[in-house]
């Protein structure tokens, strides 16, 4: 169990800590998943955006997040992407590190991954 690989993914703007904490998951594609979905709803926001806000520095945004999120599928984690100065990224360590590193105990991998998590 301890050698169990977990996805650590997040996202920040570049010299701040994380804008929300971790998700910590032991599949790689539901980390990408996880990933797209903060990376969609990101463009969401920026859709939003009036028309006289929307400068070169905006669409610059908009487009390097277009290709981040056409790009997720084709790397393998661990992998990052910046977009404007955020900082969207995939880490990939043990589930034994983890452990150890936040002093959690648990006797399967779905408790430790729900404890990492906050369920």
């Amino acid at each position: 169990m301890r050698e169990t690989k977990v996805y650590v993914v997040g996202h920040n703007m570049a010299g701040y800590l994380p804008d929300s904490d971790p998700y910590y998951t032991d599949d790689e594609t539901s980390a990408k998943r996880y990933l797209y979905d903060e990376m969609d709803a990101y463009g969401d926001y920026l859709s939003e955006a009036p028309e006289d806000e929307r400068d070169e520095r905006w669409h610059e945004e908009e487009d390097d997040l277009s290709v981040a999120m056409g790009d997720l599928n084709y790397h393998d984690a661990p992998c990052a992407w910046s977009v404007g100065i955020r900082r969207y990224w995939i880490e990939v360590t043990t589930l034994g590190q983890l452990m150890a590193d936040n002093d959690i105990e648990a006797e399967t991998v779905k408790d430790a991954l729900n404890q990492l998590n906050g369920y």
